[in-house]
């Protein structure tokens, strides 16, 4: 619940903001929620990978209550729902910006 209240819901915002100054129809804007919203939950759940390695367990992580494998697998999750919430927007020019911005959180180490 904190990780989709705080990281997911302010990049939902975003993504769907810049869609709405974009110009997009409603099904586009919902989309790009939804894009944002798994982006977000996919970045905090990366954070807490990353915050496991440096410090004691938090208990409310995603790595104390899952453990690393189920942790990566809903990182997974996440990334590729959110790869997946671009596929309608593939024919536009900068889509492969938002798409390497999942792949970045991923692979980040910081």
């Amino acid at each position: 619940k904190i990780h989709k209240l705080k990281t997911a819901n302010l990049i939902e915002l975003a993504t769907s903001g810049a869609a709405m100054l974009a110009d997009q129809n409603k099904e586009a804007i919902e989309e790009m929620a939804r894009f944002g919203f798994n982006l977000g939950m996919a970045f905090q759940i990366k954070d807490d990978l990353l915050d496991s390695k440096e410090k004691e367990q938090d208990f409310k992580s995603y790595v104390s209550l899952l453990g690393f494998e189920k942790t990566h697998e809903e990182l997974n999750k996440y990334s590729k729902t959110a790869l997946d919430k671009l596929l309608p927007f593939s024919k536009h020019e900068r889509v492969h910006l938002l798409s390497e911005l999942v792949q970045y959180n991923l692979t980040r180490t910081t």
